[in-house]
């Protein structure tokens, strides 16, 4: 975006690891608290620079935070969301705003077996790797395989560029 002429300013939105009760909590609810707060960050921006565009990225977990968050920005035709790898949780993958949002389930690699759900695949990997998992991660440790999504991937990249030329309305390579 900086290259074809727009400012940017990238903010970093992390919430501290909850433990295990409050991140269930928080997917059953789609990560309401999170989105809400989030949310209320880019309501506070865009009171004082109406014009501002903001484009939501989420990833996995924060993919589905970012939907969440757009159950507040439907009807504002300044905020977008990118979601990528979003697991596949009945009624809480369910995209909030079709027309803001680039959904991407799949790195164009491999299928991705947390948007796929494949829970056994998944448990007997997490438990066969739990020293893998904590030193490498998730979706680098090869439990959820197709679950890293990489701008060096030509389909991600594809599908990102067009949506953002689409949004932005001029070319981006």
């Amino acid at each position: 975006l900086n290259d074809i002429g727009y400012n940017t300013l990238t903010v970093d939105y992390g919430k501290p690891e909850p433990n295990l009760r409050q991140f269930i909590w928080e997917l059953t609810t789609g990560f309401y608290s999170g989105a809400k707060e989030l949310a209320s960050i880019i309501d506070f921006l865009q009171k004082y620079n109406p014009d501002l565009k903001v484009l939501i990225a989420g990833e996995s977990f924060g993919a589905m935070r970012s939907n969440t968050a757009m159950e507040f920005f439907m009807k504002n035709p300044n905020v977008y969301s990118i979601q990528v790898g979003i697991p596949g949780f009945p009624k809480l993958s369910n995209n909030n705003a079709p027309n803001a949002t680039l959904r991407i389930d799949s790195n164009g690699v491999e299928s991705d077996a947390f948007h796929e759900m494949d829970v056994p695949y998944i448990v007997l990997n997490v438990l066969k790797n739990l020293e893998k998992i904590k030193k490498e991660g998730w979706a680098m440790a090869g439990l959820a395989p197709g679950h890293y999504y990489n701008w060096g991937f030509e389909e991600v990249r594809k599908e990102i560029t067009s949506y953002l030329n689409n949004v932005f309305g001029r070319q981006l390579n």
